[in-house]
């Protein structure tokens, strides 16, 4: 399981998640936080707090109105499986897109110190370990 402050950081992340406030997501993150983009439209692995901010932006181009629902948290030993739906406008039509993510969270010093994120819940799921 997460310590309390893991549980209370996850928390404000996924809250500035929700209401698109990346600035208050990027100050959870470990100042050297690893971010891994697994088979998604545009696989990166970045690090540190400034190259993960120009990816959160460069996201921010291309869609609008991005709205995050949690649906399942599954809980490890200082990492933590989020499975949800991301909605947002994006492409040039502004076409409404839907979408199941997956992240999977390590901790360290009670800052979120990898991230990795997928578009396959069952491929996360595996990755974290934590999943049956």
């Amino acid at each position: 399981m997460l310590s309390e402050q893991e549980r209370a950081t996850a928390k404000r992340a996924i809250e500035a998640l929700k209401t698109g406030d990346m600035e208050t997501l990027v100050a959870e993150y470990d100042p050297d936080v690893e971010y891994v983009m697994t088979r998604t439209v545009d696989p990166a692995n970045v690090r540190g707090v400034d190259a993960v901010r120009a990816v959160l932006r460069e996201t921010a181009d291309v869609v609008r109105g991005l709205a995050v629902e949690v649906d399942e948290i599954v809980e490890g030993d200082g990492r933590a499986l989020y499975l949800a739906h991301f909605s947002a406008l994006g492409g040039g039509d502004k076409a409404a897109l839907r979408e199941k993510w997956a992240w999977i969270w390590e901790f360290r010093d009670d800052k979120i110190a990898r991230v990795e994120v997928y578009r396959d819940w069952g491929e996360a799921k595996d990755a974290s370990g934590l999943a049956d």
